[in-house]
């Protein structure tokens, strides 16, 4: 019971963490388009960054419902 108790903990470092970490992996797909010509790398990264974006709205939509940090200034 305490592990699930311990799953539900709401944390604003870890909501920040997640936010940053994702802009990354947006960011660092980006720039693999850039750096390269192959059209199944770049098919990959829009997948990806879909994926990501997709994460991004969920984080959002979490937020707006105040399900991802302790205080609602975060």
């Amino acid at each position: 019971m305490e592990q699930i108790k311990e799953l539900h903990q709401k944390s604003n470092v870890h909501t920040i963490l997640r936010v940053v970490l994702v802009w990354l992996l947006i960011l660092a797909l980006f720039r693999l388009c850039g750096a390269t010509n192959s059209i199944l790398i770049w098919l990959f990264s829009i997948i990806l960054i879909g994926v990501f974006q997709y994460h991004l709205n969920i984080l959002g939509h979490d937020g707006l419902h105040y399900l991802i940090s302790r205080d609602k200034v975060v």
